[in-house]
């Protein structure tokens, strides 16, 4: 396994293992932005009380930090003060929650809010409300999405046999192509920095680079495991990951339910977000795990350099209220429901080889 970072590495999709075999079906995504729908979804009631506004705001064709940039500039306050959840993409219509401090006008804040949005075609305010803490990252529980594929191509009984394996029994939990940036400028930016190079690099630009190396370090250990057929089995050693919880505990072949938890989807096996500190799993997969962070040593030994900490993630992500159809012809429609930090195109990607228009 070769997977030295160059100073121009590749990121296609079609780099990592595929759950079943790299699909026949084509098509496009992302034609126009009424294309691809995101919709954040809390996943807690709101209190109403608070020094936070928290703002629900769907944009258009812009990313989550054009959005923070706007916002900062029109309330007046630093932009490491606004809160969001998670980042969403720009060629999209995505609905997402913002906060900022209220300080000591709650009126003249909400009126700035709600003006600033009103003057901005590319925004739209769904609600405001108030909360006693700021929005903090991945604190939303999953994302809805309805994403539209054109100029469809294939055998669509051979697509949707592929739709109900991954509806039963989950999909590669890869991080996508957007993770490592345009041309994977992230993850190239995170090898000169770990290397020493000498170029300037914002506050932002640093924490994406850092993501970028672990995400790449984590694909890598799915690529193998899946290559191994046991991505989603229990091995003794796993670090075993309670559904839609971090925590987790070592499989050591003590709990008998561990194979039922797994089909019943309540758990997951995991791969690693590499940092400082040792690796908590144990025989068989630390040892894949350490042949797989071997063959790319510059990342791992950089991101525990920089200070990120060892956690772990599913290596499996569960669509739900997953649903398809088919519309005109050559346009197929998707709808489901994924866990917060897991990517749409992971799942398209087990189904059809898409184009980004």
């Amino acid at each position: 396994m070769n997977a030295h970072i160059s100073s121009r590495p590749q990121f296609a999709l079609d780099k990592w293992n595929f759950l079943l075999n790299s699909p026949s079906c084509q098509g496009t995504i992302r034609v126009q932005p009424e294309d691809f729908k995101v919709e954040e979804l809390l996943g807690f009631e709101l209190s109403g009380k608070g020094d936070h506004l928290w703002a629900n705001i769907i944009k258009r064709c812009l990313n989550t930090l054009e959005v923070v940039s706007m916002i900062s500039k029109a309330v007046g306050v630093r932009q490491q003060d606004v809160g969001f959840s998670g980042q969403k993409d720009r060629n999209a219509i995505t609905s997402q929650w913002f906060s900022v401090p209220i300080g000591n006008d709650r009126d003249k804040l909400i009126k700035t809010v709600e003006d600033f949005v009103s003057d901005h075609s590319q925004l739209e305010l769904i609600t405001l409300s108030e909360q006693p803490n700021k929005l903090k990252r991945g604190a939303h529980r999953a994302n809805r999405f309805q994403i539209r594929v054109r100029h469809f191509s294939g055998n669509k009984a051979g697509m949707e046999s592929r739709l109900r394996i991954i509806n039963r029994e989950g999909a590669p939990n890869y991080f996508g192509p957007q993770r490592f940036g345009r041309g994977g400028n992230n993850l190239s930016a995170a090898g000169s920095l770990f290397q020493g190079g000498k170029f300037k690099i914002n506050r932002i630009a640093r924490g994406m680079a850092l993501s970028a190396a672990r995400s790449w370090v984590f694909n890598q250990v799915l690529s193998e495991r899946l290559a191994r057929w046991n991505w989603n089995e229990p091995i003794l050693g796993d670090a075993m990951q309670l559904d839609g919880n971090n925590a987790y505990f070592i499989h050591d072949g003590s709990d008998l339910s561990v194979v039922d938890r797994i089909a019943r989807h309540d758990l997951h096996p995991t791969g690693p977000l590499w940092g400082q500190g040792e690796v908590p799993t144990k025989g068989e997969v630390a040892k894949l795990e350490s042949e797989v962070v071997g063959n790319i040593p510059i990342l791992p030994e950089g991101l525990a350099r920089f200070g990120m900490r060892q956690q772990r993630r599913a290596l499996r992500l569960i669509p739900h209220e997953l649903t398809w159809n088919f519309e005109q012809g050559d346009e197929l429609r998707l709808e489901f429901v994924l866990p917060s930090g897991s990517f749409a195109t992971a799942l398209l990607r087990e189904i059809l080889i898409f184009n980004e228009n």
